[in-house]
């Protein structure tokens, strides 16, 4: 279930922008700005779930903070990929695309918060938060 989350975010981020890869390592604060730039990483929250007669239902809260440089025009590079993370959020919450997706119910965004990177001031970071509601059947 887990995965298939993960691989649901990472089709919808790379839908917008094809340029981001997903982050490979496992704590960005410890890694170079020039290694962030153009990636993005999907960090899972705390499940709460409640039990259905013969199913479960959980909603898994989950972060999705993309790293884009400003560049020589920081406010003309950051209201365009401003614009990208709200069409990452869209997308991600489109019902026709997240149906195909191992039980994903819905898909809820909290808001999207921008900040810069403190080691440079030239790199952004925009954090999108999610709530994913699934459903699914335990069988061992």
């Amino acid at each position: 279930m887990i995965a298939n989350i993960r691989e649901y975010i990472n089709k919808s981020v790379r839908l917008i922008d094809s340029d981001l890869k997903p982050a490979k390592f496992a704590l960005i604060g410890n890694t170079a700005d020039t290694k962030i730039e153009n990636t993005f990483e999907v960090i899972f929250g705390s499940l709460s779930s409640e039990r259905e007669e013969y199913t479960i239902n959980s909603v898994i809260p989950l972060t999705v903070s993309i790293y884009k440089n400003g560049f020589k025009d920081e406010t003309e590079n950051f209201d365009k990929n401003y614009c990208k993370a709200i069409d990452i959020q869209s997308v991600t919450m489109d019902q026709a695309l997240f149906r195909d997706h191992g039980g994903i119910l819905d898909v809820e965004s909290s808001g999207i918060e921008v900040e810069t990177v403190l080691s440079n001031d030239n790199l952004f970071k925009y954090t999108i938060q999610f709530n994913i509601r699934v459903n699914y059947k335990y069988e061992l």
